[in-house]
C-alpha cells in the first residue's frame, strides 16, 4: 500500500502532491529497479527465518527497504 504522507517529503512545492508526482523522485532514492515492494517479497524472507537454515541468525536486522539509501 502506498503512503501517500510521504508525497509531500518528495514535492514540498506542490500543494497536494500525487503518487505519479513522487515516483521520480522516490527512485532516486532506491538501489533496486522497483517502485514498492509487494506484501509477497517480504514473505519471502519471513519464509526463510522460519526455516531450519535460518537457525544461526540471530539478533540481524534484516531490512525491506529495496536498498533505499537515507536522506540525511
Amino acid at each position: 500500500m502506498l503512503n501517500p504522507l510521504t508525497y509531500p517529503v518528495f514535492r514540498p512545492e506542490l500543494e497536494n502532491p500525487s503518487n505519479e508526482d513522487a515516483t521520480e523522485l522516490f527512485r532516486t532514492v532506491l538501489v533496486l529497479a522497483t517502485d514498492w515492494l509487494e506484501p509477497g517479497d517480504l514473505g519471502e524472507v519471513v519464509r526463510f527465518l522460519a526455516l531450519d537454515e535460518a537457525r544461526f541468525l540471530t539478533g540481524a536486522a534484516i531490512p525491506g527497504n529495496t536498498g533505499q539509501i537515507s536522506r540525511g
